[in-house]
């Protein structure tokens, strides 16, 4: 899990250059999903069968969870680029977007947990879900940490001259 939160804060590292941006970017997602595989295969404990069920479900869920990741990059740049001059209608705009990206993953957790609970056992699917919860919230929380708060822009004319 250790390795988990540190490669989380690779995603911050990887704000440079779009070219620079994309290989590390790249490197993050492979280390994080080889990480979360590993982490899954170790606390699932599957027999034969149920690994022949679970894994392509995982597969799937995983894939769409990456869609999910790409639209979280791009709203945290275009938090980024807009932090130094962040109004009001951008702050409602980025917040309503970072709520429905929540609304998705969660969604799409529940979706896949039906999915594998159908497939191979409730039980394993509530493992999967939970495991699932835990990595995606301790990547929340080391991205949230980096992230510098908004703030209210300066008042024109404000500053003490």
């Amino acid at each position: 899990m250790k390795k988990v939160i540190l490669l989380a804060g690779c995603l911050l590292l990887s704000a440079g250059t779009a070219v620079a941006q994309d290989k590390y970017l790249e490197l993050f997602r492979a280390d994080l999903k080889a990480e979360k595989t590993a982490i899954v295969t170790e606390n699932l404990q599957l027999t034969d069968d149920q690994a022949t069920l679970f894994w392509p479900i995982y597969r799937e869920y995983d894939l769409k969870l990456a869609t999910l990741q790409d639209e979280r990059l791009a709203l945290l740049k275009d938090y980024a680029a807009g932090y130094d001059n962040l109004g009001p209608e951008t702050a409602m705009t980025l917040m309503e977007k970072a709520f429905t990206l929540e609304e998705k993953r969660l969604k799409l957790r529940k979706q896949y947990f039906e999915k594998a609970a159908k497939a191979v056992s409730p039980i394993v699917a509530a493992r999967f879900a939970h495991i699932e919860s835990v990595i995606q919230h301790l990547v929340d929380l080391q991205v949230q940490m980096e992230i510098p708060m908004a703030v209210e822009p300066a008042a024109p004319g404000a500053g003490g001259k």
